[in-house]
């Protein structure tokens, strides 16, 4: 593994959390993808190898198999998982799951231009 799994948000969870049991839910272990800050490397790294158990990047095994053929879409705000597209017609524009998002986003941008233009003054 790279030293991206040093900054996972999973590293103070148990295990068995992110590989579940038969009957199991594992919307905890979603959840606490949701908020990690390397989600993205650990899927990454799960398809690249071919993870066939567990929940890692934020998906279930069977969600990453459905992957192939299509991409998740995630809110660029609260990272949260939202729609399924299929990968031919898939690009990336900012996304957001719901109106707050967009406008917690649209926020966000104005405050850093806002700083931009006060630190270049």
């Amino acid at each position: 593994m790279s030293d991206w799994t040093a900054k996972a948000a999973c590293r103070s969870e148990p295990l068995r959390l992110f590989f579940p049991e038969v009957g199991m839910n594992p919307d905890h272990a979603i959840e606490v993808c949701g908020r990690c800050p390397v989600r993205a490397e650990c899927l990454e790294f799960a398809l690249n190898t071919g993870q066939q158990h567990g929940v890692w990047g934020g998906l279930t095994a069977y969600e990453r198999k459905k992957q192939r053929s299509y991409r998740v879409i995630f809110c660029n705000v609260c990272a949260r998982r939202f729609s399924w597209k299929p990968a031919e017609s898939f690009q990336h524009p900012p996304v957001y799951c719901s109106d707050a998002c967009r406008r917690s986003a649209r926020l966000a941008t104005h405050a850093a231009g806002y700083q931009r233009r006060k630190q270049s003054a």
